[in-house]
């Protein structure tokens, strides 16, 4: 799974707890990737969800990247992801583009979710 997630080399830990996945990145300083294109926007919100779709056990992904001597972080549980979407992970899963990452990641970036 880790070639599938954004900068996957820079991850520092990954933890499984019960449902829940932790997934932390090394601090990052002036780092070109992060500092373009809303790339810790788009990690924030899909990263979790393509977690949580490729891992059917989970039940919510709690994600921190430190960035600049700032620490990005969400929490998102299966629960509100699709409420806020308004499909299943399996529907997300069938259908990632159109259902997940062309609305939520690519285009329209919806962040409402993806910060508490």
């Amino acid at each position: 799974m880790s070639n599938s997630l954004n900068r996957a080399s820079e991850i520092s830990n990954v933890e499984l707890k019960d449902d829940m996945a932790i997934i932390e990145y090394s601090e990052q300083l002036h780092d070109d990737y992060w500092n373009s294109g809303n790339a810790i926007q788009k990690a924030m919100v899909g990263i979790p969800a393509r977690i949580m779709m490729k891992l059917n056990f989970l039940n919510s992904v709690k994600l921190a990247i430190p960035f600049n001597e700032e620490v990005y972080s969400t929490n998102i549980s299966l629960q509100d992801l699709e409420q806020y979407t308004g499909h299943t992970i399996a529907e997300i899963r069938s259908d990632w583009d159109n259902k997940f990452s062309d609305v939520y990641v690519v285009s329209g970036r919806k962040l409402d979710l993806f910060y508490f």
